[in-house]
């Protein structure tokens, strides 16, 4: 009896072995991919223990023709030795590639044409991050908003944002790109209450061994697939709110490409409704997403459309 059950341990282990080493050989999880593509971030970015990544400081990258700048306060600027100036209210910017501005130079970016537009009576910093789930944008305000008290933060909305908050390793949606790690993960328990149950780590950490790679990514498949990603979304989209009003701080949203959530109309102020941007091709990178700098500008015009008689 106590042979045959140590025979069974050996050959379990022997087939766990066997299976590391086929995955390592298959290069699980890059399995079919010609190459490994670095996205934006990667490129500009770090590894970040609390977000997953974020943009290194005072650094300038220029990735497909493009120049990305960032001052010592890791946001995006013109110029690398542009800082803060404490004497003006700030508009500060939180949100993913959309108004971060992929594929486009400082002077063609959301927050540059926003500053120009309201004539310098602000200063608009641009902190939004390219890839950014709810999750990250609501650690990341919590970081910010206490060092630099804005009296409006502008947040988007896309319509792959449920997605990204129910998973905590994007290369499920990108199968064959790699960033700096993975990103944090909330989950929801009783009563709705939000509790985070990862915190972002290094790839080199996370795919190791193999064989708990394969069982992390089938958990997160399945809350792709079959949990209430929404019901994640508004909750954390709650949070931030919540967050932002007892910091006194005005909420301005822009959903691009995206309806109006209903979780964002339940206010009693009809005015804290989003702005909501559909545009054409003609206004979109051939990826048919992300504005132009048409769009941009666009996108600037209607946004202050919607809300001028707010910032004032």
């Amino acid at each position: 009896m106590k042979r045959n059950l140590f025979l069974l341990i050996i050959g379990l282990m022997c087939g766990l072995a066997f299976a590391e080493i086929g995955l390592r050989v298959l290069n699980y999880p890059y399995i079919g991919c010609r190459k490994i593509i670095g996205v934006t971030e990667s490129k500009t970015g770090m590894f970040d223990p609390v977000l997953g990544w974020r943009y290194m400081p005072s650094k300038s990258t220029v990735v497909d023709g493009v120049t990305y700048t960032f001052n010592r306060e890791r946001y995006r600027v013109g110029d690398i030795q542009d800082e803060t100036d404490p004497s003006k209210p700030i508009i500060m910017i939180v949100g993913d590639s959309t108004l971060f501005g992929d594929g486009l130079d400082f002077p063609d970016t959301f927050g540059y044409k926003l500053e120009q537009a309201t004539k310098g009576r602000y200063q608009v910093l641009n902190f939004s991050v390219q890839g950014y789930g709810l999750d990250q944008i609501y650690l990341h305000l919590k970081q910010l908003v206490p060092m630099y008290k804005p009296k409006y933060v502008i947040l988007d909305l896309i319509e792959d944002q449920d997605y990204r908050d129910a998973i905590t390793d994007r290369r499920l949606l990108f199968p064959c790109f790699t960033t700096s790690g993975t990103k944090p993960l909330f989950s929801l328990v009783a009563h709705n209450t939000l509790v985070q149950i990862r915190t972002p780590e290094t790839f080199q950490i996370y795919d190791t061994p193999r064989l708990r790679l394969v069982w992390r990514r089938m958990e997160d498949a399945f809350r792709e697939d079959y949990s209430d990603k929404q019901a994640l979304s508004k909750v954390l989209y709650q949070h931030i709110r919540q967050y932002l009003g007892q910091q006194q701080t005005k909420l301005l949203q822009v959903n691009y490409q995206l309806d109006e959530r209903s979780y964002q109309l339940d206010t009693l102020h009809p005015d804290d409704s989003p702005m909501v941007a559909s545009y054409s091709a003609d206004y979109t990178f051939p990826d048919g997403f992300h504005p132009n700098a048409k769009g941009m500008t666009r996108l600037v015009e209607d946004f202050l459309a919607k809300f001028a008689s707010q910032i004032q």
